[in-house]
This record gives C-alpha cells, structure tokens and sequence, in this order.
C-alpha cells in the first residue's frame, strides 16, 4: 500500500509511529527571545490624567522604548501604586484609575524599569475639583397634579456620581437619581418647593439649583357638554355669603359669544346637597379663560359642579 506525500503541516502518528515516516522531516524554529537591554529604558510618552468624579484615570504608553522594558511604576501624589508589567502595545499600554481622590492639586507620574534600572519620570499635575451646579432646571406640571423635573449636565467639571433632588411643600422628599429627570406627584392648591444638588462621592457637593412652582387643579369638562373646561384655584372671594364661596377658573375652546353661566351645589359629608351657588360672565372668546365666583346658599362640606354652559339666548 502505498502513501501519496502530505502537503499538511500537521504530524499525524498512530501509536507512535510516523505515517509521514518517509517523509523529510521539517524543523519548526521557536522565536528568539528579546534582546537583553543595555541601557535604561526611555520615557514615558502619551500619558494622560483625566479627572472621572473622585478618581483620576491615566492612560500611557511609549512606542519607542517600550520593548526595552519590563515594567513600570504609577504614583500619585507622591504614593507609589505598584508595577504594572508587560510590554503594552501602540495604541496605549495601561488605562490606571486611582482610588478615590478629595479636592486639591495631585501630581501623577509614570516611569518604565528593567533589568538595568528605571526611565525618567513623566509628570502630569491634575487640579481635582468639585461638580458644578446643573443648568436649566425645569419644575413643570404635566398630566394631573404630576410634577416633572428635568436639567442639564453642567457644561465642565467633573461628572457627578448621582444628583440629589429634594422637593417639600406639597409632600417632602430626597431621591438620589443619576438620570436628569424625575416626577413627583403634587397637590393642587400647593406650592412645590424643588432642589437639585450634584453629588461628586468622597468630594464636596455642587450649589443646589432650586425652583418653586404653585400645583394646579386638573381642568375638568363641562358637565353640559359644552366647549368649556373649568378648574377649582385658591384665593379670597369678593362675596360675602357666610356659608361660604369658591373661585372657579374658566376656559373656552370655542367662542361663548353670549356669555357663561355656572352653577355648583354644596355637599356635605353624607353627600347630601345643602345649598348652591352661582354665577355669570360675559362673552368669552375661543382659548380665553376667566375667573368666576359662587357665593353658597348653605354651608357644607365640599362643591359638586353641576352646570358650565354657554348662554344660549
């Protein structure tokens, strides 16, 4: 039986004899070891500090004497942080955070060693600073009584490990939150005090930004049917009914050319009406609003809208 000759570069043997036996044998060289060096290796090049929150990132590498070391040393402040061995590439040998830093100046060095003794120092000198307070806060209130709060990322400093936001007046509360927006929900009636700080962990806080906003009630349709909306508010009254009165806001979505009228009951705990109150205005406009008044017959407990029509004369 006779073998054509392999033209793989693979050795295949069946207990331990060469099927390829016949064959010339082929001499696999190993790669030659880096040279010894013979001098000191050279300095640092590429290194740079950059400031992530309460850290410091640093980033280095030396294309043209890299290989004639072994390893190299980081400090910080004047605090070695240990060797980082190898021989690292072109595009950037290390990417090194430190521990947490506080505020003030901090000086970074990198110098490669080898057999022969150490490089250079290259040094970067890094100012740590605290966030800056956010831009463009914004409390607004959206569908029903939710509050939205939203802001920009300060344009420079550091970027904050989480903000802080911090509200009272229509309820209380903190929440700490990395996104730049959040919703609360509010009381109508109620002014919402809101405060958003930028949290740097381990570094002292940004400023808070702060903003007030009074909550309105919800707009609710007419009981009538009509192109009308209207919505409870706070105030003192004109009247001077002794059993009570309510201002009421008004707001057309078409034209009421011969004037609104309104008429609301007064309820009391068991929901039964105890009296009502009334009142009118002129025309009122598409996209106009108004304020009117209702002076109670009876006391009670809360108002019940029943009418919000346009006159119809």
């Amino acid at each position: 039986m006779q073998f054509k000759k392999s033209t793989s570069k693979f050795l295949i043997t069946v207990g331990l004899i060469s099927l390829l036996s016949g064959c010339a044998s082929t001499t696999v060289s190993k790669p030659k070891p880096d040279p010894k060096p013979t001098t000191a290796p050279g300095t640092v090049t590429h290194l740079k500090a950059v400031q992530e929150g309460n850290r410091v990132v640093i980033t280095f590498a030396d294309v043209s004497t890299f290989r004639a070391s072994n390893s190299s040393v980081v400090s910080w402040g004047g605090v070695s942080v240990g060797k980082y061995a190898g021989k690292g590439s072109e595009s950037g040998a290390y990417k090194v955070k430190t521990p947490a830093m506080s505020l003030g100046s901090v000086k970074v060095s990198v110098h490669l060693l080898n057999e022969i003794g150490a490089g250079p120092d290259s040094v970067k000198t890094l100012q740590i600073t605290g966030p800056k307070p956010v831009s463009g806060l914004s409390v607004e209130q959206s569908s029903g009584t939710t509050i939205y709060i939203s802001w920009d990322v300060a344009s420079s400093g550091p970027v904050p490990s989480y903000y802080l936001v911090q509200w009272s007046g229509s309820g209380s509360g903190s929440k700490k939150i990395q996104d730049t927006s959040f919703s609360i929900d509010g009381t109508a009636g109620k002014t919402v005090h809101v405060s958003v700080t930028a949290v740097v962990t381990g570094i002292r806080n940004s400023s808070a930004v702060a903003k007030s906003l009074r909550i309105q009630a919800p707009w609710n349709s007419s009981p009538d049917g009509d192109p009308l909306q209207w919505r409870g508010i706070g105030g003192s009254c004109q009247g001077y009914s002794s059993y009570g009165c309510v201002l009421v806001q008004v707001t057309a979505s078409s034209d009421c050319l011969n004037g609104v009228y309104i008429e609301a009951n007064n309820m009391d705990a068991n929901n039964n009406v105890t009296g009502y109150g009334n009142d009118s205005l002129g025309a009122l406009r598409s996209g106009q609003s108004a304020i009117m008044e209702m002076d109670f017959t009876e006391s009670g407990g809360y108002y019940q809208i029943v009418h919000l029509r346009c006159h119809n004369f």
